[in-house]
Formats: C-alpha cells, sequence, structure tokens
C-alpha cells in the first residue's frame, strides 16, 4: 500500500476524474464530501477514514478495507463493494442503490435509513448490523447472513431471501417481500 500525505490527497482530490488509488493506504484520512465518483480504490485501506457525504456513485472498492469508516450520507449508487471489509463502519443514511456488495463483511455496520434498492448482498456478512427503517426493495440476500440483524421497520419488499439466515433477527414491523408486516 501507498501512504500519502494530506497534501498528496488534496491534490488528488483535485484532479480531473476518475481518480485512481487502487491499493492507496487512505487510513483515517479526512475525506468529507469529497467527489470521489468512478475512483478505482480496489484493494485501498480507508479504514477509519472520514467520508461523510462523499460521492462515491460507481466507484470500485472491491477488497478495500473500510472498516470503522463513517460513510453516513455516502453515496455510493451503483458502486462495486464486492468482498469488501466494512466491519462496524457507519453507513447511516447512505445511498447505495444498485451497489454490488457480493460477499462483502459489513458485520456490526451501521446501516440505518440507509437505501439499498435493488443492490447485491449475495453471502454478504449482515451479522449484528443495524438495518433499522433502511430500505431493501429488490434487494438481493441470497444466502446472506443477517444473524442478530436488526431489521425493524425495514422495507424488504421484493427481496430475495432465498438461502438467508435470519436466527435471532429483529424483523418486528419490517415489510417482507410480499408486502406483509412482521408482528
Amino acid at each position: 500500500m501507498t501512504d500519502l500525505t494530506p497534501w498528496q490527497i488534496y491534490d488528488l482530490l483535485n484532479r480531473p476524474k476518475p481518480l485512481w488509488l487502487s491499493g492507496c493506504d487512505l487510513s483515517r484520512s479526512y475525506l468529507k464530501g469529497a467527489d470521489l465518483s468512478g475512483a478505482d480504490l480496489r484493494e485501498a485501506s480507508l479504514e477509519g477514514a472520514n467520508l461523510e457525504g462523499a460521492n462515491l456513485e460507481g466507484a470500485n472498492l472491491q477488497g478495500a478495507n473500510l472498516t470503522q469508516a463513517n460513510l453516513s450520507e455516502a453515496r455510493l449508487v451503483g458502486a462495486s463493494l464486492n468482498q469488501a471489509i466494512m466491519v462496524r463502519a457507519n453507513l447511516r443514511e447512505g445511498l447505495l442503490n444498485n451497489a454490488s456488495l457480493l460477499q462483502t463483511n459489513l458485520y456490526e455496520a451501521n446501516l440505518r435509513g440507509a437505501h439499498l434498492v435493488s443492490a447485491d448482498l449475495t453471502e454478504a456478512n449482515l451479522g449484528e448490523a443495524s438495518l433499522l427503517r433502511a430500505i431493501l426493495k429488490g434487494a438481493c440476500l441470497h444466502n446472506a447472513s443477517l444473524k442478530g440483524t436488526n431489521l425493524s421497520g425495514a422495507t424488504l419488499f421484493e427481496a430475495d431471501l432465498e438461502g438467508a439466515d435470519l436466527a435471532s433477527a429483529h424483523l418486528r414491523g419490517a415489510m417482507k417481500p410480499n408486502g406483509d408486516i412482521y408482528e
């Protein structure tokens, strides 16, 4: 991984898009509100980074380490987060519509109020995560782990839950894939 100084980060963020930052170490970087749309951040380390309100639309974050990163209100529409490590990441109110999160580790992540419409979470680990009032309409959660996940008030209408592990998940008030409400 390549270490970048704050000045180098500032310089990179002000270059023409898209950015190629594959493998870079951006751990604990302050990137609040940054425009990283379409950026190549494969295998990058963004552990503990502040990406609050950042635009990562269409970005490639495959295999990136986003452990404990703050992505609240970030825009990740159409982003590729396959096999990313997002343990305890804050994605509150994030926009992840049409995002690809295959085999992504979201253990204990905060996805309260997040929009995951038509997102692909196949084989993702969402154990102990908070998806309180999240919108998962049409999302694919095929073989996903939702052990102990809080899905209270979430919208799962038309979601694919085939093979999903919902052991001890909190579903009260959530909308089932068929439109009924969990009691």
